[in-house]
């Protein structure tokens, strides 16, 4: 989804395929908007009519990621839902050579998308020499830093053309989007770095000191059962240092597939996921079917503690950085 806090709307329906499980439903391809009234409520209304044809004109992407701000929606990576590279003239793909002819892939470009003016622009993904940002990955927008706000990526996975199985990527490098250059920029981080994985979730909010702080949750590295327990764990990355440092708690409840939410006051919201621990003839429905430990599969992380919360504190204003960040720019 891409969010406009102040119109109150979200959009949807501009990437994803159909579900590989269940009934697997299909949605028509196109872009839809939610705008929320005043009573918990709200409408839905397709947009087809109104906005940018290249919604309805080019093969809808996935499974790259969304991230939204400053009135602009973003689609960063991923392949067209057909498998097939298709570019039409008007946009402008990144061409990368692999020894065999070069390759013009909608996996290496940004999807820009104007909620005031309703284009799509496409953006060449113009960056260090390797620069596809991998799939299954983190990627939020921050408007601290740049004339127009940074995307921030960590983590995922890339397609390995010589193999069925996805390289993961290391934490180590976080990186940065510069949305009024049209640049990426790799930054080497420190601290206690996650392990590779993918399909965590990934979102971040302010502190009252001027520092940003994100929380990677969760993920899995393609195994189920025991071997995915210890991916149950909580890092948090602070900017402008890219250092991290990990939450004190004991693994037992492993989850992928799940999303988290900045909901105020260095407060992320987690939402659900697939029982990571569940293995067997059918995963999917294993995954799926297990009781959530967390209440209506809800949970609440303090940025500010570095510990789960035991509820969820509206109001909240943005908090100081954790002790343990604060310490480590004292040091600096």
């Amino acid at each position: 989804m891409w969010a406009a806090p102040r119109v109150r709307t979200l959009y949807t329906g501009f990437a994803g395929t159909s579900p590989h499980f269940g009934d697997r439903a299909f949605s028509p391809q196109g872009l839809w908007s939610f705008r929320r009234d005043s009573s918990a409520g709200g409408s839905w209304q397709c947009l087809n009519g109104s906005t940018d044809g290249w919604f309805t004109s080019q093969p809808r992407p996935h499974p790259g990621q969304a991230a939204s701000g400053h009135g602009y929606g973003f689609f960063v990576g991923g392949m067209p839902a057909s498998r097939t590279p298709v570019v039409s003239p008007s946009l402008t793909p990144m061409v990368t050579g692999n020894g065999t002819g070069d390759q013009r892939q909608p996996g290496n470009m940004i999807i820009m998308y104007g909620m005031s003016d309703k284009k799509i622009t496409v953006i060449a993904n113009h960056g260090p020499s390797d620069s596809r940002v991998p799939t299954h990955a983190g990627i939020t927008y921050v408007p601290n830093w740049g004339n127009r706000g940074i995307l921030v990526a960590v983590g995922g996975s890339q397609d390995r053309r010589d193999s069925n199985e996805d390289s993961l990527g290391t934490f180590r490098t976080v990186r940065i989007y510069d949305i009024d250059k049209q640049r990426w920029y790799d930054q080497q981080s420190t601290g206690d770095v996650p392990d590779p994985r993918k399909d965590f979730c990934f979102a971040g909010s302010p502190s009252s000191n001027r520092t940003h702080e994100f929380l990677v949750y969760a993920g899995w590295a393609g195994q189920l059962g025991s071997a995915a327990v210890p991916y149950d764990s909580a890092y948090v990355l602070t900017l402008p240092g890219f250092y991290w440092a990990k939450a004190d708690y004991p693994p037992a409840h492993p989850r992928h597939g799940l999303s988290c939410n900045a909901v105020g006051g260095s407060q992320i919201l987690t939402i659900g996921g697939v029982d990571t621990a569940q293995d067997g003839n059918d995963s999917y429905a294993a995954g799926f079917t297990t009781r959530d430990p967390f209440t209506q599969g809800l949970a609440v992380f303090d940025l500010g503690a570095l510990a789960w919360s035991p509820a969820y504190r509206a109001g909240r204003s943005a908090q100081p950085p954790a002790p343990r960040f604060r310490e480590y720019y004292d040091t600096k």
